[in-house]
């Protein structure tokens, strides 16, 4: 798919590939991984991103470090900025009906260390979507925002909907996912009492 030295998809005489990692490979052979490249033109600003590929083997650039086409959901301006895996960015999770989920950090105009995470992933006819971000809203909690997405998150399945475990500025924690039209919903979050039985209610403590 690709090696050390190669020249990157796409390219005649451009960047050459450095290295590739968290790779992931679905039930109908489509994979996607986290690549560095070197080149011309490539610096520490702009040399790592997301590839997938599921046709003929032609690899397709999803998000990199600095790209001037922006960020979905963002102002013109913002760019991925860490998608390097420090912290876990960057790591693809991809389904059967190849489309590419994940987390990363971003800079620009407005852009803080409040508001700098988020989960991307592509919609039902490909586009690359915000998912969620810190400092927006949190679905289901009344007054409460996103302030940090675990590393481990987000997942997705074969009808696209996105999972993730998020923590908020209350300091709980909750599990929400998107349906198949794209709405987030909440699933579970601590202190929030769930009936388990009829007249038997409990309250989440952990995740």
């Amino acid at each position: 798919i690709v090696r050390e030295g190669n020249t990157v998809s796409g390219t005649v005489s451009g960047p050459t590939w450095l290295g590739a990692e968290q790779a992931v490979l679905t039930d109908v052979g489509a994979v996607a991984f986290r690549g560095t490249i070197a080149g011309s033109g490539i610096s520490a600003a702009n040399d790592v991103g997301i590839w997938h590929g599921y046709i003929l083997g032609v690899l397709t650039e999803v998000a990199r470090e600095g790209d001037p086409a922006g960020v979905p959901g963002l102002p013109l301006g913002t760019v991925w900025s860490n998608l390097s895996g420090t912290g876990g960015f960057g790591a693809p999770r991809m389904n059967n009906t190849n489309q590419v989920a994940f987390r990363a950090q971003v800079s620009g105009a407005s852009i803080t260390s409040t508001n700098d995470t988020g989960i991307w992933a592509h919609n039902d006819i490909g586009a690359l979507v915000m998912v969620a971000r810190e400092g927006n809203p949190a679905t289901g909690v009344a007054g409460a925002v996103f302030t940090a997405f675990d590393a481990q998150s987000p997942v997705i399945n074969k009808l696209g909907q996105v999972a993730f475990l998020a923590t908020l500025n209350t300091g709980a924690q909750g599990i929400w996912a998107t349906d198949p039209y794209g709405a987030m919903h909440l699933a579970m979050a601590t202190s929030a009492p769930v009936t388990v039985a009829p007249g038997d209610t409990r309250t989440i403590t952990g995740i």
